[in-house]
């Protein structure tokens, strides 16, 4: 070989080295006010701007009390809201039993979605919103001025068959806001309850706790101490704090057409990301990792066990989760970004993390973030499997070059 060529190969090994130092993932830019966690800031790889507007942003999470006016509340505050007795709505079934009555209005039946009870032959009657005790007090008087009975103790006897689904509005610091149908029984049960011989119902998940997970489960900046449930434009406050340290929770029955708010404090408290009673229990992530050993994500193992992970997983999980840790010690100066959003105001941001730091540096718990639902974590290649992709296309040009050049000799 000539000395020239020798040269030649030389210089064109030095420019595939350059090029693959470029071919890196650059860092991101947010926008002001898209970080919302402490995690989210890497004084190291961060630039002085991004470290000093964490700073300002005051990520760490205060007390806040809020007034029923924060929220747009305008009715009066009711205790009585707060209780376990179950309260009826649409969908319920009741057995109707009349003193003296010969199966005539005496049967079962189901209270519409209007709130009527209908009785055959009568005006109907509305018992939504009202527990058993006072539905019977209801028909009793309705069935005294009707002078269809005298006022007599016990004429009306209510016995609650099945508790049906109810319709609660979530609004605030939950991850899935709107109108949730909740304590929704499936098929099965339904045909299990009709044929089992006990008398009375009780469907525990109409209450506040199994509705908060229906709408997603709490934000991490949800302050949970202080939720509001509004029923009929009046309101009362509940504590649940009790559920991050294994005390007692309340166990507030809801009726149909509930209003709960939870309200934001704008910022994470990591005391909140992790499964329980109120919190999602897990999440669903989406993983990219189209590296030179792994053409495809199946062909990284990564399927419905690798995306699926519980509520509380971390970024650096993930990236093990996504096979995009380990492997050759010449490829391992590799990058993964973490798209996500900001869920109080709605923003998206980008963060981009050097994997062999998060393995390696002490202080790697204050800089992973923790994974939303529906967040995306991509690997990039390192800088030597950059190389060799380079030196790859250049050998699959030059060398079909250099076998025409001599078959043209």
């Amino acid at each position: 070989m000539k000395q020239d060529q020798i040269y030649t190969y030389i210089a064109m090994i030095c420019g595939l080295f350059s090029l693959s130092g470029c071919v890196t993932v650059q860092k991101p830019h947010n926008p002001v006010g898209a970080y919302w966690m402490p995690e989210q800031i890497d004084p190291v790889h961060d630039d002085r701007y991004d470290v000093e507007y964490a700073n300002r942003a005051n990520l760490t999470c205060h007390k806040k009390i809020f007034q029923p006016s924060d929220l747009g509340l305008t009715g009066a505050e009711d205790r009585s809201i707060i209780s376990a007795t179950p309260i009826l709505g649409s969908g319920d079934q009741l057995a109707v039993r009349i003193l003296g009555d010969k199966d005539r209005l005496s049967n079962i039946y189901v209270i519409n979605a209007d709130g009527n009870l209908y009785l055959p032959g009568l005006p109907p009657i509305n018992i939504a919103g009202q527990n058993v005790m006072a539905a019977e007090r209801t028909i009793t008087n309705f069935m005294v001025a009707q002078g269809m009975a005298r006022p007599l103790s016990s004429i009306v006897q209510l016995i609650l068959v099945e508790h049906g689904s109810i319709n609660v509005q979530m609004s605030g610091a939950v991850f899935s806001p709107g109108n949730r149908r909740v304590a929704e029984r499936s098929a099965e049960s339904k045909a299990a309850s009709s044929l089992r011989m006990a008398i009375g119902d009780f469907n525990g998940m109409r209450t506040v706790a199994p509705a908060l997970q229906a709408a997603g489960g709490v934000r991490p900046d949800a302050n949970i101490s202080q939720i509001y449930i509004v029923r009929n434009n009046k309101w009362a406050v509940v504590d649940m704090s009790a559920v991050l340290s294994g005390g007692n929770v309340p166990d507030i029955a809801l009726a149909d057409g509930d209003r709960i708010i939870v309200p934001s404090r704008n910022c994470a408290d990591k005391d909140l990301i992790r499964p329980s009673a109120i919190t999602a229990p897990g999440i669903r992530i989406f993983i990219s990792n189209l590296t030179r050993s792994a053409n495809n994500n199946a062909g990284a193992a990564i399927g419905k066990e690798s995306t699926s992970l519980p509520y509380g997983t971390t970024m650096m999980d993930a990236l093990v989760s996504g096979n995009c840790v380990g492997g050759s010690a010449m490829a391992s100066d590799r990058w993964a970004v973490l798209v996500s959003r900001n869920p109080i105001n709605g923003q998206s941001i980008v963060i981009r993390r050097r994997i062999e730091d998060l393995i390696h540096r002490a202080d790697r718990d204050f800089v992973t973030p923790y994974l939303m639902p529906n967040d995306s974590v991509a690997c990039y290649d390192s800088g030597m499997t950059n190389f060799r992709e380079i030196l790859g296309m250049m050998t699959d040009t030059v060398t079909p070059a250099i076998i025409l050049s001599k078959v043209a000799q």
